[in-house]
């Protein structure tokens, strides 16, 4: 699919209500449904909406919108991937367990045993799958481990920064600063 920036920019005004800078659910089902005609289904929407929808908020903005279309039209495998994983993790703690895999397979319409999961999760020893190892999975391709399938945005993880250096001691020592 070829699309340019200005026809995405064009396509996210459209649906967008009243000239908003974020799309709903609904604006944003309306706006892919526009590209892709009936070829996708709701549950897959949903899935996609998800994984864009980083900090939860149940609305897409227009960097986040370009930044979908653009990527699969150009088939980004890596930021498709990343879509995918952050749309199971449903806990945003940047892994996913046997549940939310097999959620994700079931929505898409994809058969899988629990047995065929087992095998998967031996990629980690916490019977879990971080970003690189679904990557992995998915394409058979190897990512650095410290790959962050939220960019740096995942509220939760911020969080868990922020009260860390809130709880650093401080020093009045010009050394230890």
């Amino acid at each position: 699919m070829k699309i340019s920036r200005q026809q995405i920019e064009h396509l996210f005004s459209k649906h967008a209500r009243s000239g908003a800078d974020r799309l709903s659910f609904d604006e944003f089902r309306a706006a892919i449904l526009s590209i892709e005609g009936n070829c996708q289904s709701e549950e897959e929407i949903v899935v996609l909406f998800q994984g864009v929808d980083i900090d939860g908020d149940k609305s897409i903005s227009k960097s986040e919108f370009i930044k979908l279309i653009e990527s699969i039209a150009n088939g980004n495998e890596i930021e498709i991937t990343k879509i995918l994983f952050r749309s199971c993790d449903v806990d945003r703690n940047g892994t996913l367990d046997q549940t939310e895999v097999l959620s994700l397979f079931k929505r898409v319409g994809i058969n899988i045993t629990p047995t065929i999961l087992n095998n998967i999760s031996r990629f980690t020893k916490e019977n879990s799958i971080n970003y690189a190892n679904f990557y992995k999975i998915i394409y058979d391709k190897n990512l650095s481990h410290n790959t962050d399938p939220y960019d740096g945005k995942n509220p939760k993880t911020l969080e868990i920064k922020k009260e860390t250096q809130n709880n650093v001691p401080t020093s009045s020592c010009c050394l230890i600063l």
